[in-house]
């Protein structure tokens, strides 16, 4: 193994400024091949510490020097080594998630799901019964679960605890999915993979391994921001590579839709109430369309329906995409009917969310609003 000529000279130069305890894990670094020298260039950052190393007994280039600093960080086990990995290395390096368990779909069919003797790409893209942008996926998710038949196996999964199996099987009834979807009614296939939206796709190779995670495409840029048509296409994409045995490109993207929420926590001690806090806000604010018979995709008439969803309430007022008003407070004058949450209204919904949940006590409730029916513009001319 050839070493470098210009630093192989210089171990007693060296010697001169560095700590004694030092040399026996230096020396060896000093005759490092030049391949791998060339590799520590990378570590330009370091050069920080090259004043330090600026020495009469070290009469070489910037380059050289960062160089030599980094052979010695590298000997003190400060700088990490780069490698190239080979394409066996890689794959036995993606994550395996420990599915070993078998679930029903909707229809009450059992998916072994700890079994693939088939050697199927499988594709699990977590779903809701009420968030807007997971139902319009639905014609999209059609569409692919037909499109690599004998390939691809292509599940659904609803992983909500305060659905029912029979409101999930109503609901992609009537969106007429064609593709079994299973309903992961203790959340185990929620634990094996951590979705932390709806809809957020998953896709294991034919040996298990997980290639892909996220968005089903981009025509979501974000939470009230669609493009007029989908641009790129993950999961089509990552599937067509799985499916033919090669690398997927893109293995993770952000997914855009409702958030996934865990149980409430049933504690009464906190700052923050529903009953005292939140409960008002949802009546003054949300309730004209967050109830029966109204436009909103899901009501959000008591507290189990508001605290399942406390995340996502927190998400798009924050984003002032609701409630739905265009208008800034200021620069003009008030509008009647005004929507604008303050900031102490954010501020009490975002704590709520993060502290618990906390029902509090009903004594503290708001009475039942109501609300006025039919035409509500005054008689017409």
């Amino acid at each position: 193994m050839k070493a470098i000529k210009p630093f192989a000279p210089t171990i007693q130069k060296v010697k001169e400024i560095v700590p004694n305890k030092i040399i026996p894990r230096l020396e060896p670094a000093l005759m490092t091949p030049a391949k791998n020298l060339a590799r520590l260039e990378t570590y330009r950052p370091l050069s920080r510490y090259h004043q330090e190393w600026n020495h009469p007994a070290f009469p070489w280039s910037n380059g050289m020097r960062t160089s030599l600093v980094c052979v010695f960080l590298m000997a003190l086990g400060l700088a990490p080594i780069t490698r190239s990995y080979s394409a066996d290395e890689k794959a036995k390096a993606v994550e395996k998630p420990a599915i070993t368990f078998s679930l029903l779909d909707l229809n009450g069919k059992t998916h072994s799901l700890d079994q693939n003797d088939a050697k199927r790409v499988r594709a699990f893209v977590f779903l809701s019964t009420e968030c807007p942008v997971a139902n319009g996926y639905l014609k999209t998710l059609n569409e692919l679960n037909t499109k690599f038949p004998n390939r691809l196996e292509f599940y659904g999964v609803v992983s909500d605890p305060s659905v029912t199996r029979t409101q999930a099987a109503k609901h992609f009834t009537e969106y007429k999915a064609t593709f079994p979807v299973l309903f992961d009614a203790s959340g185990l296939l929620a634990t094996a993979l951590k979705p932390s939206h709806v809809p957020q796709a998953f896709l294991l190779d034919r040996d298990g391994r997980l290639v892909y995670r996220g968005a089903i495409d981009n025509a979501w840029e974000a939470i009230g921001r669609r493009r007029p048509k989908a641009e790129k296409h993950y999961l089509a994409d990552a599937i067509a590579a799985a499916v033919d045995g090669k690398a997927v490109a893109i293995s993770e993207t952000t997914p855009v839709g409702c958030l996934v929420e865990t149980p409430p926590t049933k504690g009464e001690k906190a700052k923050v109430t529903y009953a005292r806090d939140i409960a008002p806000i949802i009546q003054a604010r949300c309730l004209n369309c967050h109830r029966e018979g109204q436009a909103a995709p899901f009501t959000l008439a008591d507290y189990d329906q508001t605290a399942k969803r406390a995340k996502q309430i927190v998400r798009v007022t924050q984003d002032r995409l609701m409630p739905p008003w265009i208008p800034v407070p200021t620069g003009h004058d008030k509008f009647v009917g005004e929507r604008w949450l303050t900031d102490r209204e954010l501020d009490l919904l975002k704590t709520w969310a993060e502290t618990g949940r906390a029902k509090g006590v009903d004594d503290d409730l708001p009475p039942a609003p109501t609300f006025a029916e039919g035409w509500r513009q005054g008689k017409p001319d």
